[in-house]
């Protein structure tokens, strides 16, 4: 009798050990690609909105259930980079670090080893880890000059923000510098790769002024962005446009807010000049605009929080011609029609403050070039911060910046 149970449980491990060895990680990878195409293609060809929670739960589902069989510390060290990529798709952020370590362990090629360095760096940022961030940085080797580019332009975006929350502003700024004496600017010679490259500097010059106006080095920015225009291929594109929009948005702070005009809006405003006495928020957006989108909960969550206390918002925005999949492709849907659409638009992301339209000229004096831009005013009518895009980890600086100026 036990020697049948203790056959009956060999024989179960060898099955589990069976499926789990069968079971192929770059064909989940494949398959949770497939599963997120269909579903976008699904949205598109109903002229629905992309859910885009909902497919990423979807995925993250397909991914669990690849993993659920699999003890990770016994993958070999030649499959980890390959189940690291399923963990990535799982958003099992120190999964993914322990497995990507694991593969740099055998000597990869630099293609392989730079794959597997841009996991963990990755999945870092996702953990908050600007330690590890600050640590690696100087150490990556990215394979391409178009790798090289990318790196550049997400620590701009995104790693420089981790670090400077974990370690300063001037950790921040070191990080920048690394990323791009990894950027062969010389070798990019056809006009997309110089586009490239434009885009890679006006970034990190972003970046770079956008911590130094935190240290209130006001001209130490302002000769970060200039210094970037003296460098761009085309010095009337649309990245020298960005800087020069930047250079607006510094000159900005400390001094009176231009005028915000409302050809008509949702709620009450009468013009800024009404609301002295209160902490200002001018949230420039589009219905088109995902990461203006994903900025809602936490601008609404604020708002709710502090509008007892002096702080009034008021959402800008302006005409595209269409709506969401309505009239995309000849945009020349009426004024009329396209602001009745906010209404809906206002109730299901629960925008409870005011939002006018404007003209595209009443954004220039504000340095709009991208969206979420977010422009907060004092009580005395002075602009104290400009903030471009949107990452829960900027936000909670934005909004401690924001309650710390309510508090005066």
């Amino acid at each position: 009798m036990k020697r049948c149970l203790l056959m009956i449980l060999a024989l179960a491990v060898g099955v589990t050990a069976a499926f789990a060895q069968s079971v192929d990680p770059e064909q989940v990878v494949k398959d949770v690609a497939a599963h997120r195409a269909a579903k976008i293609k699904e949205a598109r060809d109903a002229q629905k909105p992309i859910d885009t929670a909902a497919i990423n739960k979807e995925c993250i589902a397909i991914a669990e259930k690849a993993l659920k069989e699999i003890d990770l510390a016994k993958i070999e060290p030649s499959k980890a980079l390959a189940w690291a990529r399923v963990t990535q798709l799982a958003e099992r952020d120190q999964d993914t670090c322990d497995l990507a370590k694991k593969y740099l362990t055998t000597n990869p090629d630099p293609k392989s080893r730079y794959a597997a360095e841009n996991l963990m760096l990755s999945a870092c940022n996702r953990l908050g880890e600007g330690d590890m961030l600050a640590m690696m940085l100087p150490t990556v080797s990215p394979d391409t000059k178009q790798a090289a580019i990318s790196l550049a332009i997400v620590t701009a975006g995104a790693y420089a923000d981790t670090i400077q929350s974990k370690k300063g502003a001037e950790a921040a700024l070191k990080a920048l510098d690394d990323v791009e004496k990894k950027v062969p600017f010389a070798e990019f010679t056809t006009d997309q790769e110089k586009g490239m490259a434009d885009n890679a500097r006006a970034s990190l010059a972003n970046a770079r002024a956008e911590i130094l106006m935190g240290l209130d080095r006001k001209d130490d920015a302002m000769k970060a962005l200039d210094d970037a225009i003296k460098v761009m291929n085309d010095p009337n594109g649309a990245m020298a446009k960005r800087l020069t929009s930047s250079k607006t948005q510094y000159t900005m702070i400390g001094v009176m807010s231009p005028p915000m005009p409302s050809e008509r809006g949702y709620g009450e405003y009468k013009g800024l000049e009404t609301l002295k006495g209160k902490v200002v928020i001018l949230d420039f957006f589009a219905h088109w605009c995902g990461p203006c989108i994903r900025s809602f909960p936490d601008m609404k969550a604020m708002y709710d929080a502090n509008k007892s206390k002096g702080l009034e918002m008021i959402g800008v925005t302006t005409y595209y011609g269409y709506y969401q999949r309505e009239n995309v492709e000849k945009r020349d849907m009426p004024k009329d029609t396209e602001f009745a659409k906010m209404a809906d638009f206002m109730k299901e992301h629960q925008m409870d403050w005011p939002v006018i339209y404007t003209d595209r000229a009443s954004y220039t004096p504000f340095g709009v070039s991208g969206i979420p831009h977010v422009v907060l005013i004092d009580r005395d009518g002075k602009v104290v911060k400009v903030k471009v895009g949107y990452s829960p980890e900027s936000f909670k600086e934005f909004r401690a910046t924001v309650e710390k100026l309510l508090a005066k």
